[in-house]
């Protein structure tokens, strides 16, 4: 049976595009590309093998860091940003006041510490 209409149309012809399927080609000796270190060599071949060494080297123990407020005195407020202005003025990086206060009060502590001992 004949289909009438749009059907018919060369627009609507369904195409199913063709697949070609080639064999794989003989393998090839390819040898793994190796980047040299200062002290070991890397290769970019894969192995599941884990190293059982350890390495010495302890890592700095990370400060988890806590959001919290705290009221200033505005005079207390001026003067970390007349320190901070000056040293962008000596031209270096300007310094986030939320870690300038985090150094005076590792001082503090730290002072603390020392008049108890």
């Amino acid at each position: 049976m004949k289909k009438s209409g749009l059907a018919d149309s060369p627009l609507f012809i369904s195409h199913q595009p063709k697949v070609t399927v080639t064999p794989p080609s003989e393998p090839t000796n390819h040898e793994p590309r190796t980047t040299e270190r200062k002290d070991h060599q890397r290769t970019d071949v894969r192995t599941i093998e884990r190293k059982s060494e350890r390495t010495n080297v302890r890592k700095k123990k990370k400060r988890i860091r806590i959001r919290h407020a705290f009221d200033i005195y505005e005079d207390q407020l001026r003067t970390l940003q007349t320190i901070q202005l000056k040293v962008i003025q000596a031209g270096k990086k300007k310094p986030s006041l939320g870690k300038m206060v985090q150094k005076a009060l590792d001082q503090y502590l730290e002072d603390k510490k020392k008049k108890k001992m």
